[in-house]
């Protein structure tokens, strides 16, 4: 029987074939679930592969298709690197362009601040912008239910509000809270560590530790020590085929979380484990890991076998290799960076370990509520379910994000959170990451005197768009916003919404 579209090919390849031959050819059409259909059958014909109900499904939840009467809005793409900066979103091209690249990824940018010459007293700032919002705020493409905060951070004082304790959709403005908890609870020089153990002769275990980055220089590098150690043990090298465990215990069995729609895994998030490669998005990315150590293994000159899970193996097995990933501020700049839904999971189990709770969804969620108040965020009305913001029952309040970002910027008192903010954790507008150029985002009048003066985190799904950061007022002064659009008309497109919901921290930097 031949594979669906979705085992032979990536849900942005679909993508990509749907812009490249269906919008062309059908000027004003849409996509919704019965011209996907046709679509895809068209493709599945051409290149002899079965209609996948799953993946038609994953494609129109993540918010990937233009709806029935939206204008398509031109931008300029300079993501390079897959096929993926062809989709119709430039935000996801971003986003799918930079998987797996976490050892690689090093944004080179600078955040501007006003000249000496510009700056004006913080009280003209703020009145200005709390005269300019209440109007900038509005839109067709935003539509009427969203919600934003603005607090001048060395004050404390809230600048405008709007709805500022509506409990809304984050989308992936959840990763700030999942950073946060993270950095918070294990600090930035946390490392996690992958190992490689034996069970006797011919027989070895590959430990996942829940290194959310691990790569082919890790397992390049496990192989490599794994092969000098059998090869020096006459008791320990093989007679046959050496056969490959894994041991991924350190999380429990993957289970769906509540609010994930059936097509997000494995292509939005994959099913969570503490194996897996960085970029992996497959079903049992520990077999994945698996299959890659013991290709390696290969070269080395061994013939080997996967035999499957072991359940937890014992600390005192005798050790044959170990790699300890990228720190855990490395592994935030990244996520927050191109938005990494696999890390992001990761990290939100993380922090359960690190508190002594069991790996799983409720515990998970339980331990980044109590970070958060500790750290005097509002909690009463957020619901923390997933660490990525996939879930649909994720939700935040402004107030809750202005917080965080409050304590970010508080470096004397939250040392730990620096590299979100300081250390170049968050995108910067119009320049790097899901707020590149390539995206569309601060590149056109009238945000574009924003680009390189706030960083923040983007958010989509396809009804929610969201941002959330801080920007550096006319004053000088740092400023925290949090805007979450809920409910997004369809009849605009995700970057429509996208600019309009520029406007109003461009409006926070006094250039607009």
């Amino acid at each position: 029987m031949p594979a669906t579209v979705c085992e032979r090919f990536h849900p942005s390849a679909v993508v990509v074939y749907i812009y490249v031959e269906f919008l062309p050819k059908n000027a004003g059409s849409s996509l919704d679930q019965k011209h996907l259909s046709a679509t895809v059958s068209t493709m599945s014909h051409r290149y002899s592969i079965a209609i996948s109900t799953t993946c038609a499904t994953t494609i129109l939840a993540a918010g990937l298709l233009l709806p029935a009467g939206a204008n398509a809005v031109s931008a300029s793409p300079t993501v390079v690197g897959t096929a993926a900066s062809s989709t119709g979103d430039p935000e996801l091209a971003a986003i799918l362009d930079s998987r797996g690249s976490a050892s690689t990824y090093s944004p080179a940018e600078q955040l501007l601040a006003p000249s000496a010459r510009s700056l004006v007293s913080t009280v003209s700032a703020n009145r200005r912008m709390t005269a300019k919002l209440p109007k900038r705020s509005k839109a067709k493409a935003i539509g009427k239910n969203y919600a934003v905060n603005v607090v001048d951070i060395e004050s404390g004082n809230r600048i405008w509000k709007k709805r500022a304790k509506r409990s809304l959709l984050p989308a992936s403005n959840m990763k700030i809270a999942t950073a946060v908890t993270a950095l918070q609870t294990m600090g930035p020089g946390k490392r996690f560590e992958t190992k490689v153990v034996s069970l006797g002769r011919g027989k070895v275990v590959l430990v996942g530790g829940g290194d959310a980055t691990l790569g082919r220089t890790g397992l390049k590098s496990l192989a490599k020590q794994t092969a000098k150690q059998l090869k020096a043990s006459a008791e320990l090298m093989p007679t046959g085929k050496l056969k490959v465990y894994i041991d991924d215990s350190y999380y429990p069995a993957p289970k769906r979380p509540a609010g994930y729609r059936s097509g997000y895994e494995p292509g939005i998030v994959r099913p969570v484990r503490a194996l897996g490669m960085d970029g992996s998005y497959v079903w049992d990315s520990g077999k994945t890991a698996a299959d890659y150590f013991r290709s390696r293994l290969n070269r080395k000159g061994f013939t080997t076998k996967y035999k499957g899970r072991t359940g937890a193996v014992s600390s005192d097995l005798a050790e044959l290799g170990t790699y300890a990933g990228a720190t855990l501020a490395d592994q935030v700049r990244y996520m927050l960076q191109v938005s990494e839904n696999n890390i992001a999971e990761m990290l939100y189990r993380n922090v359960a370990v690190e508190r002594g709770y069991r790996a799983n969804w409720k515990k998970s969620k339980l331990a980044a509520t109590e970070v958060l108040s500790e750290l005097g965020v509002p909690t009463k009305s957020i619901n923390l379910t997933s660490g990525s913001g996939v879930s649909r029952t994720d939700r935040l309040t402004p107030v809750a994000l202005t917080t965080m970002l409050q304590r970010v910027a508080d470096t004397d008192n939250y040392p730990r959170l620096a590299s979100i903010y300081d250390g170049a954790g968050l995108p910067l507008a119009g320049v790097s990451g899901t707020l590149s150029a390539g995206t569309g985002r601060f590149t056109t009048k009238p945000t574009n005197c924003a680009a390189g003066r706030l960083r923040a985190k983007t958010g989509t799904l396809f009804d929610t768009i969201a941002l959330a950061g801080i920007a550096t007022g006319r004053d000088g002064k740092l400023k925290a916003f949090a805007v979450l659009v809920n409910s997004r008309p369809q009849r605009f497109s995700p970057l429509q919404t996208r600019r309009k919901v520029d406007r109003i921290p461009a409006t926070i930097t006094g250039c607009y």
